[in-house]
Parts: structure tokens; sequence; C-alpha cells
């Protein structure tokens, strides 16, 4: 049988435990659309035609969560943004349209319709 601190030290780590399941639950729902939407280094040069090493240049101009991500160490691009980018790269109000349509897109910032 258990001391009662023993009981309360394993009665706190399984509520911290739930609650990192808890926060964890909503990005797994969203993993099939992040593989879809998000590329590595090697996928995402070709788009803008440079060497996968030049990434990290542009990734200093780029928005974190909007145009790469950090999965685990590594890092991932968003290649539609990353297209619109090459394309409107001088046009910072046409690029930042792109970007604001892609976040009204994503699952947790559309609109809920009331029944």
């Amino acid at each position: 049988m258990l001391e009662n601190d023993q009981q309360a030290a394993l009665a706190a780590a399984i509520n911290r435990l739930v609650d990192v399941l808890e926060r964890l639950e909503p990005l797994l729902e969203k993993l099939p659309q992040l593989e879809a939407d998000f590329v590595n280094k090697y996928q995402a040069a070709p788009l803008l035609d440079v060497h996968p090493k030049t990434l990290d240049t542009y990734r200093k101009e780029w928005i974190e969560g909007i145009h790469w991500i950090k999965v685990g160490g590594k890092v991932l691009y968003n290649q539609q943004l990353l297209k619109d980018w090459r394309i409107n790269r001088h046009d910072a109000r046409a690029h930042q349209r792109a970007i604001e349509y892609w976040a009204s897109q994503q699952p947790g910032n559309k609109s809920r319709r009331r029944s």
C-alpha cells in the first residue's frame, strides 16, 4: 500500500499527464492537414528554386507558425504560402492577404454556425 505522500504525488503526476494529453488532442486532429500543408526543406527549396540552406536565410523574413513551424526539432515549411511569397515577394500587401486567407481556412479559425 502506498503512503499518503506517494498517493498524492502519483495523483498529481496522473493529473499532469491528463492535462498534456488534453492539450495534444487538438494538435493530433490537425496532423493530417499539417502533413499536407507543410513540407521539409528538401521539398520546399524547389518551390522557390533555391538551395535548401537558403531557406535558413529566408526564414528570418518569414513568420514562425505561418510560413514555417518547428516540430520535434525539425523545421517544416508551408508550401502554399511559400509559393505565394515567391510570386508576391515584393508586394507585401498581396502576400498579407494570402496569409490572412490561409489562416482563415485553418480548422481552429473557422466560424461555427449556430443551429
